[in-house]
C-alpha cells in the first residue's frame, strides 16, 4: 500500500508542476494557487486506477490485478476496476475468476455493455449457452442500438447451440 501512496505523492506532484510550470520557471507562487489545484486535484485512487490500467497495459497481468485488488479493498464497487480485472484473468486463462469479476461489475453497474459481452463470451466458452444467451441479451437491452456486430453473431452462435434456429438467424 505504501508504494501506491508514494506514487501518487509523485503523480500528483508532477500533475502539479506541469501544470502551473516548473518552480524554477515561475518568479511568483502565492498561496492562493495551491487550494485551486487541491480542487482541480484527481483522486488517489484514479491514479492508482490509472496506474494499473497501464501495467496491465504493458502486459503484466498479475501485478495489474494485485493492483486491482488493493483499489478494491478501498472502493469494492469501482465498476471499472473489477471489469479490467475480468480482462486480465481472461487474459491468463482464469476464466472462472473472470466470470467473478465480471459479475461484480455488472451487479455494481448494470448498464455495463463490455462487462455483459466479456462474460456472456465466458460462459458460452464454458459451453453454458443459456447463461451466455441471458448476458447477451441483458447487453443489448442496455445498449438496443449498439453497433457491435460480434455481441449479435455471439447471440446467434449460443442460440444455435441450443437448437434455437428461429432466434440464431434473427440474432
Amino acid at each position: 500500500m505504501y508504494w501506491i501512496q508514494y506514487r501518487v505523492i509523485v503523480v500528483a506532484t508532477a500533475i502539479f508542476l506541469i501544470a502551473n510550470g516548473s518552480a524554477l520557471a515561475q518568479e511568483e507562487t502565492t498561496m492562493q494557487e495551491v487550494p485551486t489545484m487541491q480542487e482541480e486535484a484527481v483522486s488517489p485512487l484514479q491514479v492508482a486506477y490509472e496506474e494499473a490500467v497501464a501495467i496491465h497495459d504493458g502486459g503484466d497481468e498479475e501485478l495489474a490485478i494485485k493492483m486491482y485488488k488493493e483499489i478494491l479493498d478501498q472502493d469494492k464497487t469501482h465498476v471499472a476496476t473489477h471489469a479490467n480485472m475480468g480482462l486480465a484473468y481472461m487474459s491468463m486463462g482464469k476464466d472462472d475468476d473472470a466470470i467473478k469479476a465480471y459479475k461484480k461489475a455488472i451487479e455494481y453497474n448494470t448498464e455495463d455493455e463490455d462487462a455483459g459481452y466479456n462474460l456472456g463470451t465466458l460462459y458460452f466458452k464454458k459451453g453454458k449457452h443459456d447463461d451466455a444467451i441471458k448476458t447477451f441479451e441483458a447487453a443489448l437491452m442496455q445498449s438496443p442500438d449498439v453497433k457491435d456486430a460480434s455481441l449479435y453473431l455471439n447471440l446467434g452462435n449460443a442460440h444455435f447451440r441450443k437448437d434455437h434456429y428461429d432466434q440464431a438467424i434473427e440474432a
